[in-house]
Order: structure tokens, then C-alpha cells, then sequence
């Protein structure tokens, strides 16, 4: 008896050392590392823990993977893939290296794992326009793209070859390499296509898409269908929304008198775009899509009522699902928002009269004798709304210091409902006007060359004159404001 009871206790601990991934940081200075899991066998959902590093610098991961895949793990402002198959026992090596981060793996695929770490793969969108400047015809893009694949894959059929990695991991990876190709060749035609939609007088119009790509397009899909195999991959929900909203939506519709009769605009676009993947897809791959795409686009902070209403739908349709933890405080916000939406402008929100300030001049007249803090953002604009999480303290230095604050939106007309609403949910208090297509333009040639805007930017102005042209974030906190004493 006490030796059965003894074995249990070894085969037990066994178990629990078999399930754990074992993660050690070598050189690093950094305490905390990010581990993100799939969801039900799928990525793109925010399933992150964040880990402490022990006295020995490793943490211990619970393996409790159901289903064979990647594992991100975040460490230093880089992310690390490594494939880990169910039960499996891992130690993962990652070492510090000035710049670099290279990854060693003990386990059985070791140096599958090591020769994965090697793959260098851009955005898909970037890479489908390196591909058209190699060559603007799609027999040759599709010969190029399959001397990469046959470049990636080769090293891995020697692996598996040799039995140096799992039949698991061997499919794993080469379905990652495929998805990740396929999505690349439907992204050089969809660009193109999209050329096909824009207004007649647009500078790069296009009348029709080129035939070899049109004959192309539907063979994506049929050699590599954004079917379930497919979904395994880290690539696989913006092939399947590229597949929905621009080949199936857009595209067939548009040959089929469809999408003509319903175009996307701002009132029905978040609708259609929820009801194609619904349409199209079944089961528990169609939950998935359903909820990346809330996700996706509740990750724009655009609030947008509509959202809320797919949300409550999503809820009612699966009232169990995994996904909704990730959806919910999103949606909350949104609730949030258009409660502050409702109220009145505070006295510290000053609307100038944006529909007669044509340049920046103009502008600058109502601050004579001032130093002034500009912020250029829009309500589209991410990186400019997670900015503002640093305004409380920014607010005091400038009112300690009786500068004036000024926000100049580069949004269009038809946001101007939304700009108002988010001067109020965001708590901006100073002074706000929202761009004429004079003043935009203005802007654009005395900051950027007339080559366009990139934004956020900030500026700083002492008595109408230009002293900081690229001046640094809110974020940077103490080095701004020591930047901007400099013109009290």
C-alpha cells in the first residue's frame, strides 16, 4: 500500500513537471515576462499573464494547452513564438543580447523551435507591397512567393526527416508558413482592387483589376481555404477578413449586383461587417471570428453605439463564450462614453471658431504674448488618444506656469460630432479647434513639408513664433515640461 500510494506521489509530481514550461532570462535587466496563450486553440485575444522573475531568473508556466500551438512570450519590449504540444515538458532559454534576443529551447523540438526563432516575417500587408515592386505581375509575384516558401519549409523537411521535430510541430509550422504566404498574395490583389473602388478623380484610380490577378484570386482561397486548418495559425483572422470583407463582401458582391444595393457607410458598416462573418462561417470558428472582429474593432476606442449593440447580439448568441472576458471592458468604456457624451462642455473647454481659422497664423492670433503647448491629434488617431493618460499631470505644470493648452483635431467635417464628444470623455481641458481643409492644408506644408501629417505632434509657440517644431510627448513628462521652461 505504501508503495502504491508512493508511486502515485512520483507519477503525480511527473504529471505536474510534464505540464509546466519552464522559461529562464539570461542578461536581461527586466523583472516581468508576458506570457499570451491562444483561446480555444486560437490567437489574437489578450489571454496574457504577466510572471515575475525568480532569484534564478525563470518563472513556471502551467502548460494546460488542449490543442498543440504557439505560445507568445514577452520579454523586453520583443515577443518570442515557441510551438509547445499538450503535456509537453519545455525549458525555453532566452538570452539577452544588446540588441538582440536569441531563444534555445530543451525539449523535442528543440531545434525545430531555434530554427522557427529565424523566420522574419513583416506585416502581411508590407510584405505584399515589397513583393509588387520585385515584380507587378502576379506570375511573378507567385513564383517569388513560392522560393520563399520552398526557402522556409525545406529546413523543416530535413528536421522531420532526421525525427528531430514532432509530426505536430512539422504541420504546425508549415501551415504557419502557408497561412502567412496566402495571406501576402491576397494582400496584393486586394490592394489593387481597392484601387478599382475610390472615386474617379482619385490620383491612383484604377478603372479594373488586372485579369491575371482577378484569375488568381479565387485559387488563394481554393489551394488554401481559411477553413479550420487554417485558423491554428498566430496569421489566420486578418486572411479571413481580407477573404470576407474584400474578395466575398466586396468583390463577388460587387460582379453580383449586390454590394452595390448595400455599400458599407458609416451607419450599417459595423453590421455588415459582423453579419458576412456570420454568414459564412459555422461553429465554433464562426464564435471566434465573431468576437476577433468586436475585439478589433473595439480596440479602435472609436465608441461607437453600434458595437454595443453586436456585443448584447454576441452575448445572446453565446452566452457561455470564453471570448467575452475580453470584450467586455471595451464595452464598458463605450457605455461610459456616451454617458459623458451627454453632458455640457466645461468652462476649461474653449471651442474657437474653427470654421473661420484658414491657417495657422490666424490660429495663433488669439494667444499674443502666450507660450503655448500644441497637441495635433484626431479621433482616429490611437497612438494620439493613449496620450492622453498623461494630461492630469501635464495640466497642473501648464497652469502652474500660465501656459496655454491647445488641441488642433485633423479631422475631417464628418467628424465633428465625434471630436466634440471625445474633448469631453478624455477630460481636455485648454483650447480646441477643429482643422478646415485650409488649415489642414496649412499645417501639412509648414510641419511636414506639404507631404502629408503624421500625428500625434507637438509644438510650442512663444508670442506666435514657432520654438519647438517637434516637441516631445506628455509621456516624457519631466524632460517636456523642462523643454517647454525653457520658453516661460
Amino acid at each position: 500500500m505504501k508503495k502504491a500510494i508512493l508511486y502515485l506521489l512520483l507519477f503525480g509530481a511527473y504529471i505536474a513537471h510534464a505540464q509546466t514550461i519552464s522559461i529562464t532570462i539570461n542578461g536581461g535587466t527586466e523583472k516581468s515576462v508576458k506570457i499570451t496563450l491562444p483561446v480555444n486553440g486560437y490567437y489574437g485575444l489578450p489571454n496574457t499573464k504577466t510572471y515575475t522573475l525568480n532569484e534564478q531568473s525563470g518563472i513556471q508556466v502551467p502548460n494546460g494547452l488542449k490543442t498543440a500551438g504557439n505560445i507568445a512570450i514577452g520579454y523586453n519590449g520583443k515577443t518570442t513564438r515557441v510551438f509547445v504540444e499538450p503535456g509537453e515538458s519545455l525549458h525555453v532559454n532566452i538570452t539577452v543580447a544588446g540588441k538582440k534576443q536569441i531563444t534555445d529551447a530543451d525539449g523535442p523540438n528543440a531545434a525545430g523551435i531555434k530554427l522557427a526563432e529565424k523566420l522574419s516575417h513583416p506585416f502581411y500587408q508590407s510584405g505584399a507591397r515589397t513583393y509588387f515592386k520585385k515584380d507587378s505581375t502576379m506570375a511573378g509575384i507567385v513564383t517569388l512567393i513560392k522560393r520563399d516558401i520552398d526557402r522556409e519549409t525545406q529546413p523543416f523537411d530535413s528536421l522531420m526527416v532526421l525525427k528531430k521535430i514532432t509530426p505536430a510541430f512539422y504541420s504546425g509550422i508549415k501551415r504557419d508558413i502557408l497561412c502567412y504566404y496566402a495571406s501576402v498574395k491576397a494582400a496584393v490583389i486586394l490592394v489593387e482592387y481597392a484601387r478599382s473602388t475610390y472615386d474617379v478623380k482619385h490620383p491612383t484610380y484604377k478603372a479594373s483589376l488586372n485579369k491575371d490577378m482577378e484569375a488568381a484570386w479565387p485559387e488563394i482561397y481554393k489551394n488554401f481555404p481559411p477553413d479550420e486548418y487554417a485558423a491554428g495559425s498566430p496569421d489566420f483572422y486578418y486572411y479571413a477578413k481580407d477573404y470576407i470583407m474584400w474578395y466575398k463582401t466586396m468583390y463577388l458582391g460587387s460582379k453580383a449586383g449586390t454590394y452595390q444595393a448595400h455599400p458599407y457607410n458609416a451607419e450599417n458598416q459595423y453590421d455588415m461587417k459582423y453579419m458576412a462573418f456570420d454568414s459564412y462561417f459555422t461553429g465554433k470558428l464562426k464564435e471566434y471570428l465573431l468576437a476577433m472582429y468586436l475585439y478589433e474593432e473595439l480596440l479602435q476606442q472609436d465608441y461607437q453605439p453600434q458595437l454595443v449593440q453586436l456585443y448584447n447580439r454576441f452575448n445572446a448568441t453565446y452566452p457561455a463564450s470564453a471570448y467575452t472576458t475580453y470584450l467586455t471592458p471595451a464595452v464598458n468604456n463605450i457605455n461610459t462614453y456616451l454617458a459623458k457624451a451627454r453632458e455640457n462642455f466645461k468652462p476649461n473647454q474653449r471651442l474657437l471658431a474653427s470654421s473661420t481659422i484658414n491657417n495657422f497664423d490666424e490660429l495663433m492670433v488669439n494667444f499674443k504674448g502666450k507660450t503655448v503647448f500644441i497637441d495635433m491629434w484626431a479621433t482616429w488617431c490611437g497612438p494620439c488618444k493613449a496620450e492622453f493618460e498623461f494630461n492630469p499631470d501635464l495640466k497642473k505644470y501648464l497652469a502652474d506656469n500660465k501656459v496655454e493648452m491647445l488641441y488642433i483635431s485633423m479631422d475631417k467635417d464628418n467628424a465633428d460630432k465625434q471630436w466634440q464628444e471625445m474633448i469631453k470623455y478624455y477630460d481636455l481641458s485648454g483650447n480646441h479647434v477643429r482643422t478646415t481643409d485650409n488649415l489642414r492644408t496649412d499645417l501639412m506644408n509648414r510641419f511636414w513639408d506639404g507631404k502629408g501629417y503624421s500625428i500625434p505632434r507637438y509644438v510650442i509657440v512663444k508670442d506666435g513664433v514657432i520654438v519647438e517644431k517637434d516637441a516631445l510627448r506628455p509621456a516624457d513628462k519631466q524632460k517636456l515640461y523642462e523643454q517647454i521652461g525653457k520658453y516661460l
